[in-house]
C-alpha cells in the first residue's frame, strides 16, 4: 500500500473477482465503510445507487468469503514482514 492509496486500494484492489470492475468497486466499498464504522449498510451507504451496488456486488457467484480476504490478508502480512498465515480456519474453530 502507497502513500497515495486508500484503504481499499491497498486492501483489496488486487482482489480476483474476475473482473477489474468488481475489485474496483470492492475497494471502493471498503474505503467508505472505513468512514463510517458503525450501523448498518444503508447507514453507512446513504446513496440508494451505492448501497444498490453494493448488494448486486456481494451477490455475485465471484464474491467469496476466502476471494475477499485473500487480497486484505496478503496485504496485511505484507506490512508486518510476516512469511504467511499464522492460523487456519481449521484450527480458527477447533
Amino acid at each position: 500500500m502507497t502513500a497515495e492509496q486508500s484503504f481499499g486500494e491497498g486492501h483489496f484492489g488486487s482482489a480476483q473477482l474476475g473482473n477489474q470492475a468488481r475489485t474496483r468497486r470492492l475497494a471502493t466499498l471498503a474505503t467508505q465503510l472505513t468512514q463510517h464504522p458503525g450501523g448498518t449498510l444503508p447507514q453507512k451507504l446513504r446513496n440508494p445507487a451505492a448501497l444498490e451496488a453494493t448488494y448486486r456486488l456481494m451477490s455475485r457467484a465471484e464474491v467469496k468469503h476466502a476471494t475477499v480476504l485473500a487480497s486484505h490478508q496478503a496485504e496485511t502480512l505484507r506490512r508486518t514482514n510476516h512469511p504467511g498465515p499464522c492460523w487456519s480456519s481449521a484450527t480458527a474453530r477447533s
